[in-house]
């Protein structure tokens, strides 16, 4: 149990992140109306070749959806985050430039170094660019996920059971214990994903040991906890549905519960690259 006392988030921080997922939401729902999608049962797929679905299956996206989407997600930055303001106008007077295929790329592939080489040609920082163009993509990312979220999340077998998204091979940002089974689930906060975890494994080495994987809480809110492993010094937070609400929005938590990745790496823990992806 911490006694620590969670920070203060600055103004504004959680209600601009609301209205990055009610944007989310909105768009996603247009783009889900455009889409005929079926359920589709991914875990012989996912079994049979060993890796995230985006990376075998055909992620199609209208490049002029994606521009718009690009360029919306750039006005509401602008509108609600007063010091990006400046560089969205920049971003604005060269919108016709940006090779918006590229951008969506280069997002989904998390390229810090194109995104650094953009800095240096248009003078907006890699930050901001990177921003844009990942939240752009990730209301196309959920609709494609749709038809296999369901086989995923109700698989009892583990038949992924893996620390990256099953669709996108993302690492998650958060957990959740459900209620209704104790059951772990890891959630992607790119395509909005849930897939089922070993309660008590390290989503980064797989290590299973129980004297090695522990968790603590702040006093006072024991449903939000961090998970951490003594091997390889990682860290998941964990949302934990018997401590609190029985169903919580994990991307507002996410954001909400920033304190404790603060106090999870005073501890000398940190995110990991995944060894077994």
């Amino acid at each position: 149990m911490d006694k620590s006392v969670p920070v203060t988030l600055p103004e504004g921080f959680v209600e601009f992140y609301e209205d990055v997922e009610s944007w989310q939401n909105e768009l996603f729902f247009r783009l889900k109306k455009k889409t005929d999608s079926k359920k589709v049962d991914a875990i012989p797929l996912l079994k049979r070749e060993d890796r995230p679905l985006l990376e075998f299956l055909d992620f199609e996206v209208d490049l002029t959806d994606y521009r718009e989407a690009f360029l919306s997600f750039a006005q509401l930055l602008k509108d609600k985050r007063e010091k990006a303001s400046l560089f969205v106008d920049r971003i604005m007077d060269i919108k016709d430039e940006l090779d918006y295929g590229e951008l969506l790329m280069r997002a989904l592939e998390n390229d810090k170094k194109y995104f650094s080489g953009l800095e240096n040609e248009t003078g907006v920082p890699a930050s901001i660019m990177t921003m844009i163009s990942q939240h752009a993509v990730r209301p196309f990312l959920r609709v494609f996920a749709l038809p296999y979220e369901q086989s995923i999340r109700e698989d009892e077998s583990l038949g992924w059971g893996k620390g990256v998204c099953p669709v996108c091979g993302a690492m998650p940002s958060i957990s959740r214990v459900r209620a209704t089974d104790g059951r772990r689930f890891l959630f992607c906060e790119e395509c909005f994903t849930e897939w089922e975890h070993r309660y008590l494994a390290c989503v980064y080495c797989g290590n299973s040991e129980p004297s090695t994987i522990k968790y603590f809480v702040v006093d006072g809110d024991d449903a939000n906890q961090v998970f951490v492993c003594e091997k390889c010094k990682g860290y998941l937070k964990n949302y934990d549905e018997r401590r609190g609400k029985a169903r919580t929005d994990l991307f507002i938590t996410n954001i909400k519960t920033i304190y404790l990745d603060l106090l999870a790496e005073q501890r000398g823990y940190g995110r990991r690259e995944t060894d077994f992806n």
